[in-house]
């Protein structure tokens, strides 16, 4: 939808010194993005005049009439428009906050929205009795910095460069009012606090407190875990424990009872399915016997033809790696049944064992 309109006032105001003008310098047409009627964008066309500033004075000879209400300078969003995107911004950030003004027929992408969000002024801080400081990684484990919080509102007031002590104690300086800091129990936030505000009371905040509490849990449990002693699991338990409720539940139970009952040589050993799985364990099991045998895996390794280098410093024919899984140069040597390697002398290669 697109509205034509011009100013009805015979004078403007300067912006620069104030004073009224009605000497029209020039015309011209300027296009002004309004809110949406009945879900349909609107498109102002507004005929503007230029006027003299009758100040010898003024540093701007001319200067463009404003509509008080609609329009500012260098802007084409009416200010009713600028302030419904601002909320929704606020609100959703870019891509959600970009679907719903999208619905309401507001012409609007994700980054303008971002960049009316970043445009706002921030809100005063006021008075801070109840300070929250902690650290945040900017470039994990390189570069960290403080952000310190209001924890009556739940709201971040300041982003401190770095987290050192000096820094952080040249803000509470300039913030006498503070009463109480809850903090991070980083060394460097204790000095800084203690230099910064010596009125204020400290502690640690409760997420701190919980994570530490857990993590000294934690080691004494592991430190202590030979003193718990693993559950008896008795035929008489398992029965009380899970009781049958019809014919098929019992003999179930019963057959469970007796298998615990029978010795482990009498249990047969459980099949592996996955073949994979089985040369996983064949390895691991050759890899534990030449171990207990005293030899390491440079000297005497599990198969010289499978991880030995070439040996070319001797008359000897080189012990080939072999081609599977990763496959040689040649593609004829994992295609062939051969698996012939060539680099060199030809040799062939040994088959994958099962």
């Amino acid at each position: 939808m697109r509205i034509w309109a011009h100013p009805r006032s015979c004078s403007a105001v300067c912006p620069a010194c104030g004073h009224s003008s009605s000497r029209v310098h020039s015309r011209y047409d300027r296009k002004v993005a309004d809110a949406a009627i009945a879900g349909r964008p609107v498109m102002l066309r507004l005929r503007v005049r230029r006027f003299f500033c009758n100040t010898l004075e003024c540093p701007k000879g001319t200067f463009v009439e404003q509509v008080e209400g609609l329009t500012a300078r260098y802007a084409r969003q009416s200010l009713l428009l600028r302030r419904m995107l601002e909320s929704i911004g606020l609100a959703l950030a870019g891509r959600a906050g970009q679907r719903l003004a999208d619905i309401l027929g507001l012409r609007a992408s994700r980054d303008t929205l971002l960049r009316l969000v970043r445009a706002l002024p921030a809100p005063p801080i006021g008075a801070v009795t109840v300070l929250g400081v902690d650290d945040f990684a900017i470039k994990r484990g390189q570069t960290y910095a403080t952000i310190v919080l209001n924890m009556a509102t739940r709201q971040p007031i300041d982003v401190l460069p770095d987290r050192e002590a000096d820094t952080l104690a040249e803000w509470l300086r300039a913030h006498p009012e503070i009463k109480v800091i809850t903090r991070d129990r980083f060394a460097a936030y204790v000095d800084g606090a203690s230099r910064g505000a010596p009125q204020a009371t400290q502690c640690a905040d409760r997420w701190h407190l919980w994570r530490n509490l857990g993590e000294a849990v934690e080691k004494t449990v592991i430190a202590h875990r030979a003193c718990l002693p693993e559950p008896e699991i008795t035929p008489e338990a398992t029965v009380d424990s899970e009781p049958p409720t019809d014919d098929r539940e019992e003999e179930t139970a019963v057959a469970d009872t007796e298998q615990s009952s029978m010795s482990d040589t009498e249990i047969d050993p459980i099949v592996e399915t996955n073949p994979i799985v089985g040369q996983f364990r064949e390895r691991y099991a050759a890899i534990q016997a030449l171990r207990d045998q005293g030899k390491g895996i440079r000297p005497s390794p599990v198969n010289s033809t499978w991880i030995a280098r070439p040996r070319v410093d001797s008359s000897t024919p080189p012990a080939w790696r072999s081609c599977w899984p990763r496959p040689s140069i040649d593609p004829r040597c994992w295609m062939t049944p051969s698996r012939t390697c060539i680099s060199g002398s030809t040799k062939a290669a040994p088959i994958p064992p099962a």
